[in-house]
């Protein structure tokens, strides 16, 4: 499971409390693959990151990579590292498994990265798709296109890729997956507008919004507590930090601002 930003646990914390003043925190230049660019997208709880980074070639090609133990390895592609094709790590877990996405001829592939061997896990009958989150079970999720054409979420468990469906409407979007394996996104209602979903037991959850139910939302990270956050827009128009918790969306903007 990625950790993200520390802006939510600072708005949970509370206004009446403070960093210290004496915390230090160091920024570690993780290098690149040869090429000078590099970003990192995830982290997991031991430090090992994972990301993309240009390579050292004519064609100046982006790669997965794995940075753990002060090295940064080239995770290549699913077609051996061919020249021309690209890959990303957007997920690590705590078993420095990675899932991402890389490029094939005709389309792109979500992957797991395991043992120093990259792992196509397939579509849901179109052409492409993409990891976006790993648990330290192996569970992926992420997105892929069907064969109908829309793009829908999936869970992939035990060598196989699982449909999430949508909330009603034509598509849904994979964010992220808890030690549970339950998933967190987005998904098109049948009413139009796209809501924050958990998909759990087998159930996608709508998870509303923070004003009536025609306007936006969209999950973001889960917690092993099934815990939610991400963002709504509201009746009047704003878009809003939220915390979905016991069945509930509280607005985090107006939890700030009773402190």
């Amino acid at each position: 499971m990625r950790i993200r930003s520390c802006v939510l646990l600072i708005l949970l914390f509370g206004a009446g409390h403070t960093l210290s003043a004496d915390a230090i925190y160091r920024v570690t230049d993780l290098g690149s693959l040869g090429g000078g660019l590099s970003h990192g997208l995830a982290v997991n709880e031991v430090g090992q990151v994972t990301g993309g980074s240009v390579t050292l070639n004519p064609y100046a090609n982006d790669h997965a990579f794995l940075y753990s133990n002060g090295q940064m390895t080239d995770l290549g592609t699913l077609d051996g590292g061919a020249v021309g094709t690209d890959s990303e790590g957007s997920g690590v877990n705590n078993r420095a498994q990675v899932t991402g996405y890389s490029s094939i001829p005709g389309g792109n592939r979500a992957f797991l990265y395991s043992n120093g061997r990259m792992m196509d896990l397939g579509t849901l009958g179109g052409q492409y798709s993409g990891g976006a989150d790993i648990n330290d079970a192996g569970q992926v999720t992420g997105t892929s296109s069907t064969s109908a054409g829309p793009s829908h979420a999936f869970l992939y468990s035990n060598g196989q890729m699982t449909d999430l469906g949508t909330l009603g409407g034509s598509f849904s979007v994979g964010g992220s997956i808890n030690s549970v394996g339950q998933v967190v996104g987005t998904s098109s209602t049948s009413a139009g507008p796209s809501h924050a979903f958990v998909y759990s037991n087998g159930q996608m959850i709508d998870l509303g919004t923070l004003g009536h139910s025609y306007i936006d939302s969209s999950g973001g990270d889960i917690n092993n507590a099934g815990q939610v956050t991400g963002s709504s827009s509201t009746s009047s128009g704003a878009s809003r930090a939220f915390l979905y918790s016991n069945g509930q969306m509280m607005d985090l903007v107006a939890r700030l601002s009773e402190n």
